[in-house]
């Protein structure tokens, strides 16, 4: 039988009210959600760029230093006696002697393991120490055509290793030939520089290069065999040109996506790398979108399990009232004919269309219920699953009763989380209009407000606490989340106690909510003020994991500190503090902050 044109159009009123619930649960939480993934991607971006541009400027400058300290001492021993004498030798002025003194200069050296003094003229030279002979060739060779007076620059030794090499021209009053002593000190003096990773993370490296490009230091991914040659990465190119970055993402030496700072070293030539792997730096933005996709994910298979139980009855409900409305008919026709029955037939007609009016203000109320309802989509969710529940309980099977639990605890569990959500939005956008307070009687009234069992025994102790110029609402918020976190956390302890205290100190007031329940690991105290952070089983303490998140966001924004001290089975205690003085933190970007 064809079904009444009335309910084909309530079912289709039904499902276009239930494409709009989709619509409204699903987008409002994926926007924040995504707006949350981008102020996490911004912050961990800029840290990352904060801390990468200070290591190479601290690199740089120590660099800097170090080749200077060498710097002067060769220029001390250029002005040595000795020094002179050697090099009025070499130029024929003075008879010869004893290369000994020069021998004792690299033993008393701190820096240095070879020198040399060389005529530029004439290629003839004088050494003790190491100083290997191609090298003492090779600059033979160079200081005719060039002539330099001081330089420093980067040698390979026999071997493959490398070193520095220093030059000063020796200059002697009177004098118009060119001598030069030579200092050769080895890079083993930048180890312990460039080899500390400690705040590089897990693929961080850092290195020194010389005025070519050649890595002078060790490399994390390759060698100084592989790498005998100089870097041709387009940072390196930028940097040698004399260009400093304090953060770029680029592809590194081995052609891997790398965050990474470079300077170059003004009184050296070469250049400071500080390397990052950008895979490394993005892996909190990463768990982020998965988490945005897992909520809106989760949205959705709530939704679609509530629009196919409720179809599935809508659709009873039709099949219902179309066999009253065909026993209806049916007994009409028997009045008709039976007249010797009329009375108890139209008894029974009248009990029938009693039943057919009490089944249409039925389906009526629960179609104006829907129409109003779904303009709160959550709320909604939660209304049918309590009319399911209140009066079809008795028409459902087992399976049925589980299934509308589950969408009732999970509409609960994703209404929860957007108000929280939300709060913790306007928690940043909410304006500040500063005014005393009294913190114990605010104190007092929350904890009027949180419902307790009445078999508890838990003991609330308020202390003296100073007053406090802050926006009312905001701080409400805050003595809220912490104290229902106090109780909740304290359900397992037979006597519990809840303290609320403060003191005033130097420019602020400081204030706290302690207890003695369940407490936490002090190792994830990094993690606790964190979104969607959370320390304990979900099936032994509900919650978000946004509560403590919304304290932090609302002290910060009145210019305050918030930390947490705990252990384990030892109670925790929540702290936070406001400036004696109005401050208003402004929001500009996802990270960045300016006080007022």
């Amino acid at each position: 039988m064809a079904m009444n044109p009335g309910i084909r159009h309530n079912e289709s009123v039904f499902l276009r009210l239930l494409v709009l619930l989709i619509l409204l649960a699903v987008l409002p939480c994926a926007i924040i959600s995504y707006i949350i993934y981008g102020m996490a991607r911004d912050r961990q971006l800029t840290q990352s760029a904060v801390l990468l541009g200070s290591l190479s400027a601290d690199r740089e400058l120590a660099t800097r230093l170090l080749i200077q300290r060498r710097r002067d001492e060769l220029g001390f021993l250029v002005g040595d006696p000795e020094t002179v004498r050697l090099a009025r030798e070499l130029s024929g002025r003075a008879g010869s002697s004893s290369d000994k003194p020069l021998e004792q200069m690299v033993q008393r050296s701190e820096f240095f393991v070879g020198l040399s003094v060389m005529d530029m003229a004439t290629g003839r030279s004088r050494t003790a120490g190491t100083f290997p002979q191609e090298i003492m060739e090779r600059l033979a060779l160079e200081m005719k055509q060039k002539q330099e007076k001081s330089f420093v620059r980067a040698e390979a030794l026999p071997g493959g290793a490398r070193a520095l090499l220093f030059g000063q021209s020796i200059r002697e009053e009177g004098s118009g030939r060119g001598e030069i002593l030579l200092g050769l000190s080895r890079l083993d003096i930048f180890d312990d520089l460039f080899e500390d990773t400690s705040m590089l993370g897990a693929t961080g490296e850092s290195f020194l290069t010389d005025s070519r490009g050649i890595a002078l230091t060790a490399l994390r991914y390759s060698s100084h065999e592989k790498m005998s040659h100089p870097i041709d990465a387009s940072a390196m190119l930028d940097c040698l040109a004399g260009n400093s970055k304090s953060f770029v993402i680029t592809p590194d030496y081995v052609g891997v996506p790398t965050a990474m700072s470079y300077r170059p070293v003004q009184s050296y030539g070469g250049c400071i790398m500080v390397h990052m792997r950008a895979s490394e730096i993005m892996a909190p933005s990463k768990a982020m979108r998965n988490m945005v996709v897992a909520i809106v994910a989760t949205t959705i298979t709530a939704i679609a399990a509530m629009a196919f139980l409720v179809i599935r009855k809508l659709t009873r409900m039709d099949k219902e009232r179309n066999r009253m409305q065909e026993d209806l008919a049916e007994h009409v026709r028997r009045a008709e004919a039976m007249v010797a029955e009329r009375t108890r037939m139209n008894k029974a007609l009248e009990e029938r269309t009693e039943e057919l009016e009490a089944a249409n203000k039925e389906l009526e109320a629960f179609s104006y219920s829907a129409a109003h309802d779904l303009r709160a989509p959550l709320r909604s969710i939660e209304s049918f699953a309590q009319i399911l529940a209140k009066r079809y309980s008795a028409r459902l099977d087992e399976d049925g009763k589980d299934f509308l639990n589950i969408i009732r605890d999970s509409s609960k569990k994703m209404r929860r989380l957007i108000d929280e959500l939300l709060e913790l939005s306007k928690a940043g956008r909410h304006e500040i209009n500063h005014q005393e307070i009294d913190m114990g009687e605010l104190a007092r009234s929350v904890i009027q407000e949180i419902t307790v069992a009445p078999e508890s025994r838990t003991e609330f102790n308020v202390k003296t606490l100073p007053p406090a110029l802050a926006e009312r609402v905001l701080i409400r918020q805050v003595f809220l989340n912490l104290l229902s976190n106090a109780v909740k956390f304290t359900r397992p302890v037979e006597n519990a106690v809840i303290e609320v205290g403060g003191e005033s100190k130097g420019n602020e007031n400081i204030y706290y909510v302690r207890d003695n329940g369940v407490g936490f690991d002090p190792k994830y105290l990094n993690k606790i003020f964190g979104v969607f952070q959370r320390l304990h089983n979900s099936a032994e303490f509900e919650g978000t994991g946004v509560g403590l998140a919304i304290v932090q966001r609302v002290i910060q924004r009145h210019g305050g500190r918030v930390w947490a001290e705990g252990k384990v089975n030892e109670g925790a205690t929540f702290y936070f503090t406001i400036p004696k003085e109005p401050i208003i933190v402004v929001q500009r970007t996802g990270s960045e902050q300016e006080k007022i």
